[in-house]
């Protein structure tokens, strides 16, 4: 099944502008050894479609991740400026999107954005930039049953590479895609929050992690349901260079 999602290039300034609740933009670009290696989708090969007066780019990308819907969960876009081997430059008229369901049932999005001027080379290669920004973020991630033995637990790309319990005291290694600073825990219990009555924490802003032991005012149980609260979101723009030719 097959559903429009529309769009223009206006999309394109709307998503990289800033918003009243975002702490801060962050452009990632993509450092792997494969320009289309992301653990929630995979991107395709895109490719060139001519037409007399310009030319489209397309690029499907399908989930690997179930749990993240890609018409849902994420924005994207393509750069405004494409450019050719040669160095000419072409500007973006229009974008579409389409989403749908592949053969094998995988989530897939397609994405054609229309350039101009036409194309002057018979077997060109286009540059250009996949931009995808998640909005699936929350403030408040709750992690259940953790002990001892747990790590390296990830929920809302928000991490927990370690834990230690001993008694009253919480010792928690934590990393993020957000800035850390701030972060607010509580140890739940059925209905209720309980905040602890101490805490020393150790930023790495480098790494946007922390390490905080935490003393409650009770000994604690040997497994814990834990609520982090992020008191802001930065805006996270994954970004992709990529290569497009004729198909």
């Amino acid at each position: 099944m097959k559903r429009l999602l529309g769009g223009s290039i206006l999309l394109f300034l709307f998503f990289l502008a800033g918003c009243n609740e975002t702490f801060e933009t962050i452009v990632q670009a993509n450092n792997a050894e494969h320009p289309t290696d992301h653990h929630r989708f995979e991107i395709g090969t895109p490719h060139v479609v001519a037409e007399p007066d310009g030319f489209f780019i397309e690029i499907m990308l399908t989930s690997k991740d179930p749990d993240y819907a890609l018409d849902e969960d994420y924005l994207f876009a393509i750069s405004h400026i494409s450019i050719d081997e040669t160095g000419k430059e072409y500007e973006a008229q229009s974008s579409e999107k389409e989403h749908f369901v592949t053969d094998q049932d995988q989530d897939a999005v397609l994405i054609r954005q229309f350039y101009t001027p036409a194309l002057e080379s018979e077997a060109p290669s286009i540059d250009f930039t996949l931009y995808v920004q998640p909005t699936y973020y929350e403030h408040e991630v709750v992690f259940n049953k953790l002990d001892e033995h747990v790590r390296s637990v990830e929920k809302n790309d928000l991490t927990i590479r370690s834990i230690d319990i001993k008694g009253k005291k919480l010792a928690l290694v934590v990393e993020d895609v957000h800035n850390v600073k701030g972060i607010e825990l509580a140890l739940k219990q059925g209905q209720e929050y309980i905040y602890p009555i101490s805490s020393i924490t150790d930023h790495h802003p480098h790494f946007n992690s922390f390490h905080a032991e935490y003393e409650f005012a009770q000994s604690l149980p040997n497994t814990l349901t834990l609520r982090m609260r992020r008191p802001h979101l930065d805006k996270i723009i994954w970004e992709f260079p990529l290569t497009a030719r004729k198909k």
